[in-house]
């Protein structure tokens, strides 16, 4: 492990160094209240892993799109239906 040490200390002096602002502040903020509000929300059944034939028949992973295959998928919601269109971070 001691090779990983100046990495370590490179990531340490980077992050000291770079510039601040307070957007993990406003999303921490943001999302908190959103937990708050919802409480915790089921994933989208197109993001679900469809693994057993019970999953597929209940239409887990149905008509998802990989973003790497379907420029289109950029446009696919990967939130409940509570938070669609929601963004935490500009």
């Amino acid at each position: 492990m001691p090779e990983c040490d100046v990495f370590l200390f490179q990531l340490a002096i980077y992050l000291a160094k770079a510039k601040k602002n307070n957007v993990a502040y406003m999303t921490a903020i943001a999302t908190r209240q959103d937990v708050e509000k919802y409480g915790n929300l089921p994933v989208p059944l197109h993001l679900r892993n469809a693994s057993t034939k019970l999953m597929k028949e209940l239409h887990y992973g149905k008509d998802y799109k990989y973003f790497h295959d379907d420029p289109s998928a950029k446009d696919q919601e990967h939130f409940p239906a509570e938070l669609k269109g929601r963004t935490y971070i500009q």
